[in-house]
């Protein structure tokens, strides 16, 4: 059972103004990606790589302040990027991953509309709690059967077992599949936004999520205030 989601104290002292807009989705169907999210996600793609003929990823003002932010507070992984950064380097190398299914084509659009990271991630692995901080030394992410990746000193989400997530996507047993009916979202929003546009955004990305998968949303947003959401899942 999940009982709280949480941001250490320890990320607002090195990020003051951190907020991450949580969404919990319950009875959703995932399945392939309607022709809408198909179209228009071909069609975004499409707009991004002109974009990039001219100008870098870094012109982009989320990605620009992203790493602006992990460089200043010395949290830069370049071999793990994250998760929005990374999305446009693939359109910039036209290098777009095949589609898994609808929630993980969502999400991606969320990346690439927001820029900023958007992650999911399957309720049904998470363990008593998720807990937003940083990596400590025996901290790993599992990408793939065969890789860990060290996250000591990285902004990762954390269950009462193992790591979760970090800015660059969930790890490999945490990832939603056709399977899910429950998911957790996590949007790391800009910390330049507004408390009023945080809030906002993770309202409207949960309306536009149900409206692809059905179910219910119920969102909050945490930060320096108000860091920790109790419930009962």
């Amino acid at each position: 059972m999940l009982k709280d989601i949480s941001i250490s104290s320890a990320v607002f002292k090195i990020i003051p103004s951190f907020q991450c807009g949580v969404n919990i989705y319950r009875d959703i169907v995932i399945d392939d990606s309607p022709g809408m999210l198909r179209g228009r996600m071909d069609f975004f793609h499409k707009q991004i790589q002109m974009d990039l003929l001219d100008q870098s990823i870094y012109d982009y003002t989320g990605v620009r302040q992203w790493q602006q932010i992990l460089e200043h507070a010395g949290l830069i992984d370049r071999s793990l990027p994250p998760l929005h950064e990374q999305l446009y380097k693939n359109l910039q190398a036209d290098n777009i991953p095949p589609s898994e299914h609808s929630g993980e084509d969502l999400i991606h659009f969320f990346n690439l509309q927001y820029e900023t990271p958007v992650i999911l991630i399957d309720a049904d692995t998470v363990f008593d709690y998720v807990k937003i901080g940083f990596g400590v030394e025996q901290d790993q992410l599992q990408i793939t059967e065969n890789h860990l990746h060290p996250m000591y000193g990285q902004i990762i989400a954390k269950d009462r077992k193992k790591t979760l997530a970090s800015l660059s996507g969930p790890g490999l047993y945490s990832r939603t599949s056709r399977s899910t009916t429950t998911a957790i979202q996590l949007t790391f929003m800009r910390p330049q936004l507004s408390k009023e546009s945080a809030a906002e955004l993770t309202e409207a990305v949960g309306n536009m999520f149900t409206q692809i998968h059905g179910g219910t949303s119920e969102s909050r947003l945490l930060r320096a205030a108000s860091p920790v959401w109790e419930l009962s899942l």
